[in-house]
């Protein structure tokens, strides 16, 4: 099972892929139950090509291979990423 931590910053990523989703881009958030990951990618509207391709992010508790403390770090990173094609906030991720 995911911490709390982890959750947090998933739907927080969620979130703003929904308002994104009214814009100029597609955001794509998948969490895969099998190997219990979450993907995101930014593309476009329109176009198959994608502006940002994040690495499958591989959540804690899942017989305690992955680490909360990676998983954390790498969503942290997914979400600055999300946030740089977000109308509330600028090219860097900085909230306007």
């Amino acid at each position: 099972m995911a911490t709390v931590k982890e959750r947090e910053l998933i739907r927080e990523i969620t979130d703003l892929a929904l308002d994104i989703g009214a814009g100029d881009y597609d955001v794509c958030v998948d969490y895969s139950g099998h190997i219990h990951a979450i993907s995101v990618r930014i593309a476009l509207r329109g176009s198959s090509d994608c502006v940002y391709y994040g690495d499958q992010i591989y959540l804690s508790g899942r017989k305690e291979i992955w680490s909360a403390d990676r998983a954390i770090a790498e969503l942290e990173d997914a979400l600055t990423e999300v946030k740089k094609y977000h109308p509330q906030f600028d090219a860097d991720g900085v909230k306007l």
